[in-house]
Parts: C-alpha cells; sequence; structure tokens
C-alpha cells in the first residue's frame, strides 16, 4: 500500500450499469431500522417534490432483494453541530452522518410525544417507523417511493400531527397482532375531502442469510403481510406502492408487494363513504403470529346517524282507527333522509303490520325537533281487523348502505356490465334518491349458503367454509341499512338439500337481527338443470323461502321461469344459468318492489 495515494475526493458513480444505484454498506440494508439518506436543507420548508434536491454522496438503493432503501432522506448538509475539538465547539458538516443523527433526534422527540399523549405507553419501533414513513413529504421525479429518496423527506411536525390525531381518535395508529390464517379489517369512513393513506410496517424475524455472491436476490423477507384497502362502493380494492429492482428508475406504481416490511397505499382523490382497511398474510408466519403497526389517515368514524326517540302513541276516541304518533328527532352528524313508522301485534317478533315513510326534506317528518307527529289510519290498511295490543316503532336514517351477498348473478354474471346487473341497477336507483347512498356487493361466483355462514361456524368436513372476507360477518362489520342474500341455485347444483339452504339462511338471519340489521333473501332462479328432480328442488327452495320470509323475501323465481323450471329464453344470457340485461332488469325491480329503503 506504500505507493497507494488516499484521497476523499469525489468519484464518479461505478459505471454506467447502475449510475449511483445499487451503493448502500451492508449495514443500510437491514429491513427492520431506518436507513437515512442526505439531501440538501429547505431554509423556506417543504411546498413541492422537487425542493428535495439529493446531496453528491448520498448511497442509494436498493437492497440485493429489491427492498426499498433508504427508508427515508433528511437534511445532511452543512447541518451546525458539536466537534470534537472540545466539549464547547461546534462546526457545520455534511454527510449522511448528519441526516442520520438529524433523523434519530427527531424520531427521538417523536417517541417522547407518544408516551405524553398515550398514557405513558412506550411506542413500537415498527409504530414510530409507520409513522414516519406515512408523514414523508414527497420527493424525486415520480409519486411514491423510489430507490434515491425512499419514501420521501422526512417530517417530523406531520408525524406529531399523526400522533396527536391518533389521541383523539384512537384509530389513526394502531399496534396490533395477526395470527396464522387470520386477516384483521377495519371499517371507516371517508368524507372525500381529503386522500386516505394506509402505512404498514412490522419488525421481521431474522432471514436466512445467503451464500456469498455478487449481489444475490434471496427474500430477506420472513413473514409476508398484505395490506389492502377496499373501497365498499364497488369493492374497488387500492393496493400497494411497489417499486421494479430491475429498473431502478422506473417509476413506483400498485400491486403486490411481497420484498418490504413496510407498505403504504395512497388513495388521493377517495369516493366519500365507507372503505374497508385489510391487513392479511401470504403462506406460514414464523412463529405463530406477527405484531404489525398501522397507521391511516383521511379515514375516520362512520358518521351518527339522526335519531328518534322519545316515541308516544294512541288510537283515537272517536271511533276513526286512526292513531296518532309523536316522537323527537336529532341529527348528530347528518339529516334524516327517511322515517319508517313500524307496527308489531306479537310483541316485537313481527313487524309487518304497517309502514310509513317520508322520503327527503318532505313536510316537517323528517326535520329535527321534538313533538314529531304520524297519523296512522290503521281502519284503511287492515278493515275489519282487530288488534288488542300492538308496538310501534320510529327508524330515522339518513344514506343508506346496502350489503349484497350471493353468487354470480349477484355479482353481475350474464348482464353485459356491472351497471345493467341487478345489483348496478339498484345502486343506480338508490344514489338518484340520496347521491351518498351505497351498496357493497361481496358476492362472488360459485358461492352457495356455506361460503356466507359466519367465521368460526362449524362446517361439515365435505361442505364449503365461510369466506370470512363475503360473509355474514364481513357484511355486518358494515353497519349496513340492510343486507340482501342472493344466491339462485349453486346449493342444488352442489348436491346440498333444501333443509341445509334454510338452515343456513336462518344462521345468517338471526346473526343481522342480533346486529340489529334487516335481511331479505332472494328466492331461487330458474335454471336449465339436465334432470326434472334439480329444477324441483328449485320450485321447492322457492316455495319455503317466500313461506319463511314472507316481506323479507325477494321473488327472483316467477315471471322468469318455464312450467319445467327452465330459465324463459328471452331472460337467457345464453348459458342457462344466468339472466341477460333484461333478466337483470326484471330482478332489479323485484328488489325495488320489496321496498327495502
Amino acid at each position: 500500500l506504500e505507493d497507494w495515494e488516499w484521497s476523499t475526493d469525489l468519484r464518479d458513480y461505478d459505471g454506467e450499469a447502475t449510475y449511483g444505484y445499487d451503493m448502500l454498506p451492508y449495514r443500510g440494508n437491514a429491513k427492520n431500522i431506518l436507513t437515512i439518506g442526505a439531501v440538501d436543507d429547505i431554509p423556506g420548508g417543504w411546498t413541492q417534490p422537487s425542493d428535495v434536491v439529493m446531496s453528491s454522496f448520498s448511497s442509494w438503493g436498493p437492497a440485493d432483494d429489491g427492498r426499498i432503501k433508504p427508508d427515508i432522506v433528511a437534511n445532511g448538509i452543512e447541518l451546525y453541530s458539536t466537534y470534537i475539538e472540545s466539549d464547547t465547539s461546534y462546526e457545520s458538516f455534511s454527510g449522511t452522518s448528519m441526516s442520520g443523527p438529524n433523523a434519530a433526534g427527531a424520531i427521538h422527540a417523536l417517541a417522547q410525544h407518544y408516551r405524553d399523549t398515550h398514557a405513558a405507553q412506550t411506542a413500537l419501533s415498527s409504530t414510530l417507523k409507520a409513522v414516519v414513513i406515512h408523514t414523508a413529504d414527497e420527493a424525486g421525479s415520480n409519486d411514491g417511493p423510489d430507490y434515491r429518496h425512499g419514501w420521501g423527506l422526512l417530517n417530523a411536525l406531520s408525524a406529531a400531527e399523526a400522533i396527536d390525531g391518533d389521541a383523539v381518535f384512537a384509530q389513526r395508529i394502531t399496534e396490533e397482532s395477526l395470527s396464522q390464517g387470520e386477516r384483521d379489517t377495519l371499517v371507516l369512513w371517508s368524507d372525500g375531502n381529503e386522500p386516505v393513506v394506509a402505512t404498514l410496517c412490522w419488525t421481521d424475524p431474522p432471514g436466512t442469510p445467503p451464500a456469498w455472491s455478487l449481489d444475490p436476490t434471496d427474500a430477506m423477507l420472513v413473514n409476508d403481510l398484505d395490506l389492502r384497502i377496499e373501497r365498499a362502493s364497488d369493492a374497488f380494492v387500492h393496493e400497494p406502492w411497489i417499486l421494479n429492482p430491475a429498473g431502478y428508475t422506473v417509476a413506483a406504481m400498485t400491486g403486490d408487494n411481497f420484498r418490504d416490511n413496510a407498505e403504504k397505499i395512497e388513495v388521493g382523490v377517495p369516493q366519500s363513504g365507507p372503505y374497508r382497511v385489510i391487513v392479511s398474510h401470504k403462506g406460514t408466519l414464523a412463529n405463530g403470529s406477527q405484531t404489525y403497526s398501522l397507521v391511516l389517515s383521511g379515514l375516520g368514524a362512520a358518521p351518527q346517524p339522526p335519531v328518534a326517540s322519545n316515541v308516544v302513541f294512541a288510537q283515537r276516541t272517536d271511533g276513526s282507527g286512526i292513531v296518532d304518533i309523536t316522537y323527537d328527532l336529532a341529527d348528530p352528524d347528518s339529516p334524516a333522509l327517511t322515517v319508517s313508522m313500524q307496527a308489531s301485534a306479537d310483541g316485537g317478533g313481527t313487524w309487518g303490520l304497517a309502514t310509513w315513510t317520508k322520503y327527503g326534506d318532505v313536510g316537517d317528518g323528517v326535520t329535527p325537533g321534538t313533538g314529531k307527529s304520524i297519523q296512522w289510519d290503521f281502519a284503511a290498511d287492515h278493515p275489519g281487523q282487530f288488534i288488542g295490543e300492538a308496538m310501534i316503532r320510529i327508524t330515522a336514517a339518513d344514506a343508506p348502505l346496502i350489503v349484497v351477498l350471493g353468487s354470480s348473478t349477484a355479482a353481475g354474471a350474464g348482464a353485459t356490465s356491472e351497471e345493467f346487473s341487478w345489483a348496478g341497477l339498484y345502486f343506480s336507483y338508490l344514489q338518484g334518491r340520496n347521491p351518498a347512498a351505497a351498496v357493497v356487493n361481496l358476492a362472488a361466483a360459485g358461492y352457495s349458503t356455506y361460503q356466507i355462514l359466519p367465521t368460526g361456524h362449524d362446517i361439515p368436513p365435505d361442505r364449503p367454509t365461510p369466506d370470512p372476507s363475503k360473509n355474514i360477518t364481513a357484511a355486518l362489520t358494515y353497519e349496513p341499512w340492510a343486507i340482501i342474500v342472493n344466491l339462485p341455485s349453486n346449493d342444488v347444483a352442489y348436491g346440498f338439500s333444501t333443509a341445509e339452504q334454510m338452515a343456513n339462511y336462518e344462521t345468517v338471519d338471526t346473526l343481522a337481527a342480533a346486529g340489529g340489521v334487516q335481511i331479505w333473501f332472494s328466492t331461487a332462479q330458474p335454471r336449465n338443470f339436465p334432470t326434472q328432480a334439480q329444477r324441483d328442488q328449485l320450485f321447492a327452495m322457492t316455495d319455503t323461502t317466500l313461506a319463511v320470509y314472507g316481506d323479507h323475501a325477494i321473488d327472483f323465481w316467477n315471471g322468469l321461469v318455464d312450467p319445467e323450471g327452465m330459465i324463459l329464453p328471452q331472460y337467457d344470457a345464453g348459458d342457462g344459468i344466468h339472466p341477460n340485461d333484461e333478466g337483470h332488469a326484471l330482478l332489479y325491480s323485484r328488489v325495488v318492489d320489496a321496498e327495502i329503503w
């Protein structure tokens, strides 16, 4: 080494193949740390991505297995700091040795702020990492992360505000544990005015180091968690940002992230209404579970619905049969759009005696206040009938959210597009009455009554298991106004008896009732089965559904079926199973006739 000349001069990037990428030292590639890149100071504060100017010395990613590195960037240029000469000396320095301490000091302050606002609870390291990534300012020429700036520029103020927000609304930052085979779901609401953002981080177990080689691509991720946001109105799924290590400069896109133990989803222009935030996993979890941290913004609790209370009623003494009803109406977050009256003659067992509804801002019925009044002409509705005692209930609601459970017909099969399916037509109908109305369609092709049973329900060994993302348990997480079940013929195709189907319906109905949610069941639909026995079973299923559920049964049979139990040709999509556009239109009309809302 005697002939070598030491030099600290900046050198060109190592070859045109990398242009400075893939240059992180090995310590900076660790997956459970925060790797901090260095950028220039922004004296006036960040206003746009181009404000972030990369230093000439900061190393860039990715990690050899394609993970996003660095994690974030911070000021590392001419920082005024302590100096080694004495215990009172200060100097200005540049380097990642300055951006790292800069970020570390800010994150230490955030950790203390979390304790101060969360009853002395210490945040997990994954929580602090998630908060920092979640609130980082955009950097680089493209949206999303990149291999130069990571997830963006550290913004300690925004991070502190996220912690403050969690202290007010406890679901902003969550620390949970996901067990093998589980999926965690949160149903939250967007007001449509700010972006919806979710960030998931976890401290991953140690990976297996690969054999020595140049740039080994062996995946270091052990527990592969997945983050998704599902829009309730149409079940559209938003996926997290991903980068492709085969193209260092290629812009980030969205998709399945199977490399990083940090995932982030950004919905820049969300629709207002409910969303499901879902955390799940692939494969087998090391140690059987994985603790994770989730940070959310742009989502909050569901708007509080209007409330009807203090219901009082009395029959007039003039022999007219008119019942006078008074009630109070409050609207915590939004005004009532409907006020419905129902009466029961059997102590609340059934509520089919009467229904009175006012839609929109009509008259005095739906404006807030005390002493609202309704007059029910019992004699006109039930001529010649005598009821000794009755119960009356008043229900106020704003925009309805309807959840659909079912199989391929409910999912739109046979229609030329989802818009012309019965569920799509019904969604348009509801929106015509109230633009805030929503239909959450959880239907899936091939499903039977078993797949919609509650999560954890005991199932015979030769029957399908419930789908926790599309069953009655999932439906109730939306706190819907009502649920519609449309399972026309698959149970018969699979050889399940009518008694089985009705038992499964009873289980679903009982759980919905326990949650205070009304539920409607469609009858069977005609299907061109090869045997008359199968078609006869559809007849029987229709008759039983109509008999058991009465006003809460929707007739999808009569008018679509020929005498042999076949679907009428004018309604056949061509496969003998699904209705065409005309058939879906007929089914839609039956749903409207059910007066669900």
